[in-house]
């Protein structure tokens, strides 16, 4: 078992307050990946634990830009992580109203979440391509197996 930072970023539900969306954006506008994400939420606040791809850069980014933040090393296992952006089988794209997705597997589930978590497309991959219709926010997670991109609107 090795050694992994995790950022924790604490958000208010209130509105005009930071969420989610700008945690994302803020990493994205630095190049910083995000490998792993869990979102812990009731009705007064979320706190996300991101695992990213320079943990000490995206600490400071979301520190300088108004973020409640903290930096933690926890024992674990990142495992069968692929990079998302580089050479990844796993391909996401929007043209008009549809979401495109290539490299996926054939009979096996796929995911499409929106920037909040929330599940909004689930099926099994008929084809190692697949597109559906799909009204675009500004950012969707595609998760098929142990891979994982984004495609964004903005």
């Amino acid at each position: 078992m090795s050694t992994v930072c995790q950022l924790s970023v604490f958000l208010e539900n209130k509105p005009g307050r930071l969420g989610l969306h700008n945690v994302v954006n803020t990493l994205d506008e630095e190049n910083i990946h995000i490998i792993t994400m869990n979102i812990d939420n009731n009705s007064e606040y979320d706190v996300i634990r991101l695992c990213v791809s320079d943990p000490e850069k995206g600490y400071s980014q979301l520190l300088a830009n108004g973020f409640n933040v903290c930096i933690t090393s926890t024992n674990g296992i990142i495992k069968d992580v692929v990079d998302t952006t580089e050479g990844n089988m796993l391909k996401a794209w929007k043209k008009n109203e549809q979401l495109f997705v290539s490299g996926l597997i054939p009979g096996r589930v796929w995911r499409v979440y929106n920037v909040m978590g929330k599940l909004v497309h689930q099926s099994v991959a008929i084809n190692d391509r697949e597109n559906i219709s799909l009204e675009f926010e500004n950012v969707y997670i595609v998760q098929s197996d142990n891979l994982t991109t984004r495609v964004s609107n903005i």
